[in-house]
């Protein structure tokens, strides 16, 4: 009986170790699925780190790329600073066209919506003088004639020919409003 004894404990004790070897590799598998819970909600944090940053990237080149189109729109406003290089424009389309410019005011208004007022006066034969406009009207500005007038000259000294007749001068009067860049800011 003693053996059967021995073999009775011999085997309680494996039912006891077997259950407790279950048990701890039960314990391993819980333990090991949270580790596993644990990096996969991180991958998860890594992934939108990772998407976060691509969406950031895609935004600064955006931004990017808004400042450059930004740039481009405002080069077709007139600002305080450029506004002395379009009077220069002027001058020189004024020279290759034959004709003499006269600047008679430019003046800033205030306000909501700033516009630079421009009034001057071009003198030389018609088609030149027409050519001269059509340049003027041409330049990457937003602006806008309120007032455009010809007329033949032929009055003033020096314009009249050897028998009184009059010359084929004309003289060309315009008001022009060009927008400012701090029109359109808000």
């Amino acid at each position: 009986m003693t053996n059967n004894k021995r073999k009775l404990n011999s085997g309680w004790l494996a039912i006891i170790l077997a259950a407790l070897l279950f048990i701890g590799l039960l314990v391993l598998a819980y333990l090991l699925s949270a580790k596993v819970a644990e990096l996969r909600g991180a991958e998860k944090a890594v992934l939108m780190f990772a998407a976060k940053e691509s969406n950031f990237d895609s935004l600064q080149k955006s931004v990017a790329s808004l400042s450059e189109d930004k740039k481009i729109i405002e080069d077709y406003f007139i600002t305080n600073e450029t506004f002395p290089g379009f009077i220069e424009q002027l001058e020189k389309m004024a020279s290759s066209t034959d004709v003499m410019l006269k600047v008679t005011n430019a003046i800033m208004t205030t306000g909501a919506n700033p516009v630079m007022r421009l009034n001057f006066s071009a003198e030389g034969s018609f088609p030149r003088l027409f050519q001269f406009v059509s340049l003027v009207d041409s330049l990457p500005y937003v602006m806008d004639f309120t007032q455009a007038s010809f007329a033949q000259g032929g009055d003033q000294e020096g314009e009249q020919g050897k028998k009184g007749e009059k010359s084929g001068l004309w003289r060309g009067t315009f008001n022009l409003n060009l927008i400012t860049a701090n029109a359109t800011s808000t």
